[in-house]
């Protein structure tokens, strides 16, 4: 299930997001009844089972330092900020953190 620009590709705008959104969310539930069952576990459990995955997720506290890079970089610009553009410059700028 995708919306927005990875549904449509690089066209529109936030109205446009909304409603594309609001489409997938109900064909989520349309397909609701055709989802697996899970089993109950603890959120640890969940989050070592995601950390374990290649390639990994970008833990909060790592998120939270992106962040502040990509607005640093897109301060030096007079931008908002500057988006990594790919899964490897995002794990270099993470392997540079001091």
């Amino acid at each position: 299930y995708v919306a927005g620009w990875a549904k449509r590709g690089p066209s529109g705008v936030l109205g446009t997001n909304r409603a594309c959104s609001q489409e997938t969310v109900q064909s989520m539930m349309a397909d609701r009844s055709h989802w697996p069952v899970t089993r109950p576990g603890s959120p640890d459990a969940l989050l070592n089972r995601l950390f374990q995955q290649t390639p990994a997720p970008v833990a909060w506290e790592d998120w939270l330092y992106l962040d502040n890079v990509e607005k640093e970089a897109g301060s030096a610009q007079g931008r908002p900020r500057v988006k990594f553009d790919d899964r490897k410059n995002l794990r270099s700028a993470l392997g540079q953190r001091t």
